[in-house]
């Protein structure tokens, strides 16, 4: 597998990005310019893996790949000031060989003979999936739950289409593979987050005006098996779950929310206040 990766091919090139974000949904383009071939000029052999050098006018390139806790990890290292910053990575593949995942949200489980756009990104747009989102209410299609909450228990589940660390899966199940909920195409990792008695949930959002703002709440993460397809994490709040719920819709926050393993709502507090923002803790 690693030498497949000495093979690699790069273009380089210029680039900018056009970037417009409307309550949580991105829009964005981008220009490049000067596309160029990297020239391969050879590869050296290291304890763990190997090291190849390429080139563009004056410019040297190294791609460095070595073997790390059972994984191969692939760096390419650029010069500084390097007039380039968009980079074109082909990665060949020998006949039977297929590579499975690269990002968060892939548009094919194999992505052999697949051009890839960015490889670690949050969803860019919710737009794409506005058609089977419902956030409250009865559900048909409960995978595109955003968030729930039991006005019973006073807890709030949390949930994501399945990225969360492995690390916070329930020891009785674990994290399994499964397919992305939306496209139904694409691996994921499906489970309940472990519980634990204090996390912090926590949002960097903007007010209707445009002003960075902080969302700060606490709670206990409950002890439950997977709610919806991806992994989910229900939270009881130590404010009212309901007048969470309620006013992050009247008041406009944006989906996606942090929940932290611990306590650090303070933290958060004094650092949003640092920073001359508005806090709002519940």
């Amino acid at each position: 597998m690693i030498d497949n990766l000495k093979k690699i091919k790069i273009t380089a090139a210029s680039g900018e990005n056009h970037f417009v974000m409307d309550r949580g949904c991105f829009t964005y383009d981008q220009e490049t310019t000067n596309p160029e071939v990297l020239s391969f000029i050879g590869t050296n052999d290291t304890t763990s893996g190997f090291e190849s050098r390429y080139e563009a006018g004056d410019e040297k390139f190294v791609i460095k790949a070595e073997h790390r806790n059972g994984m191969i990890r692939v760096e390419l290292i650029a010069p500084e000031n390097c007039r380039y910053n968009r980079f074109n990575i082909s990665i060949p593949v020998e006949k039977g060989l297929h590579y499975y995942g690269c990002g968060e949200t892939h548009h094919a489980l194999d992505l052999r003979g697949h051009k890839v756009r960015i490889f670690v990104a949050e969803h860019q747009n919710i737009k794409r999936t506005d058609k089977k989102m419902e956030l409250f209410g009865p559900l048909e299609e409960p995978e595109g739950n955003l968030f729930d909450f039991d006005e019973g228990e006073n807890t709030i589940t949390f949930w994501h289409c399945g990225m969360a660390a492995c690390s916070l899966a329930r020891e009785d199940t674990g994290a399994c593979i499964g397919e992305h909920c939306n496209r139904h195409i694409g691996p994921t990792l499906e489970f309940g987050c472990k519980a634990t008695p204090e996390v912090t949930i926590f949002r960097v959002g903007r007010s209707p005006e445009g002003k960075f703002r902080f969302f700060i709440a606490q709670g206990e993460a409950m002890d439950k098996p997977k709610q919806f397809f991806g992994t989910s994490l229900s939270v009881r709040t130590e404010g009212s779950a309901e007048k969470i719920v309620d006013t992050t819709v009247r008041e406009g926050w944006e989906p996606h929310y942090a929940v932290i393993y611990g306590n650090c709502a303070d933290s958060l507090e004094i650092l949003g206040h640092m920073l001359d923002l508005e806090v709002e803790r519940f």
